[in-house]
């Protein structure tokens, strides 16, 4: 979606120039989410509507772990445990940054935490109008959300939707300080 927009100089997360890293508990899931928006990129209905008269992928990095596109935009698959130094994105997403099974680990969940203050949090190429976008389920209070949403010295939006509908809990969103 973000590739299929106009560029637009006011607000810079719109367009095929953008950086994405995507980053994950394991290599493998990122692969995988990897595989499926190459694969829809390269559809025909995406190519028509869109990628024909925006951009093109680059030949000369396109495979499963990073493509390019034409005109300076690129996906990246990270996960917790590898590095990113050394790289940097517009818009960091990670979904899923602790595995069920580690999830009542202490230490998983200190390693993630960890992970993000001292490597993600500066892999933004501009950190003014960069994006970090966390995606998960919470699987325990000191998780990489639970952390994340105890220190209210960033700008977040918070959107909580519950596994199941109660009256008393619905859909929130909180903007964070």
């Amino acid at each position: 979606w973000t590739w299929a927009q106009e560029f637009d100089p006011a607000f810079r997360l719109m367009g095929p120039q953008v950086r994405f890293v995507f980053a994950s508990y394991a290599q493998t899931l990122g692969v995988d989410m990897s595989i499926a928006s190459r694969r829809l990129l390269l559809s025909d209905w995406y190519m028509q509507n869109y990628m024909r008269k925006r951009f093109t992928l680059a030949e000369d990095q396109s495979n499963k772990l990073k493509f390019d596109t034409s005109v300076g935009g690129s996906r990246l698959v990270a996960s917790t445990d590898g590095g990113v130094t050394g790289r940097g994105g517009d818009i960091f997403a990670i979904d899923d940054p602790h595995s069920t099974q580690q999830a009542d680990s202490d230490q998983e969940r200190e390693n993630v935490i960890r992970w993000w203050q001292r490597t993600v949090q500066s892999r933004l190429n501009d950190p003014k109008s960069g994006a970090f976008v966390i995606i998960m389920q919470r699987l325990h209070e000191a998780d990489l959300s639970g952390y994340i949403l105890d220190q209210s010295e960033a700008d977040w939006v918070h959107l909580c939707l519950p596994m199941m509908h109660e009256k008393p809990r619905h859909c929130v969103t909180v903007k964070l300080p």
